[in-house]
């Protein structure tokens, strides 16, 4: 599964600086809640993509030294989380509605180059028109609107989405193998039957 994310606000109960209008600092358990998370849900197998209105630099110097977690900007590569950020000047230049319809193009170009299909995602940002406008865009991808700050209770809603589709893939594979001994067997009796 592709996790698509916000960062302020959604993973992260407080702000991790730059020019954000409520700078509360993460505390040190949001940090290592937001590590944990990021490394268990790479592990087993999924994308994890932060899309934020976080000014590129700030985002990946933060990455770097507050969080240490190694990662892409702008950028897909299997394993890493990447990061989707505008530069100051899209900042500057772009108000929120503007940005709910960049966090769609991030979305897009993610999607793109990592080959995979918006049914296959999920969306979680604690600011409503961007949830709006994602939904608008890909009407089969789960969208969920965060509670701001409430982190633990958000990636609750994301492991619980997680945890279903891996229940209904394994109903589908094995709804498959039975169809396909069915085949077997049937052919097996076709061949028999012919052959005496």
């Amino acid at each position: 599964m592709n996790i698509f994310v916000d960062f302020d606000g959604t993973i992260a109960g407080g702000h991790s600086g730059g020019f954000a209008m409520e700078k509360e600092a993460m505390d040190e358990t949001n940090k290592q809640f937001i590590k944990r998370k990021i490394n268990d849900w790479l592990y087993n197998g999924h994308n994890v993509i932060i899309v934020t209105r976080g000014i590129n630099t700030h985002i990946d110097m933060y990455f770097d030294t507050k969080l240490q977690i190694k990662h892409t900007m702008n950028s897909f590569r299997k394993g890493l989380p990447a990061i989707y950020a505008p530069t100051l000047e899209e900042y500057s230049t772009n108000g929120t509605e503007q940005f709910a319809i960049i966090k769609t193009k991030y979305v897009a170009d993610f999607l793109r180059q990592s080959k995979t299909k918006s049914n296959y995602s999920i969306f979680a940002d604690d600011t409503q028109i961007n949830v709006d406008k994602m939904k608008q865009k890909y009407p089969d991808m789960r969208c969920i609107y965060a509670i701001p700050g409430d982190y633990k209770n958000t990636v609750s809603e994301i492991d619980a989405i997680l945890q279903y589709r891996k229940q209904e893939a394994g109903s589908r594979k094995r709804k498959s193998r039975k169809l396909n001994k069915k085949k077997s067997k049937s052919r097996y009796s076709n061949y028999l039957s012919n052959w005496l």
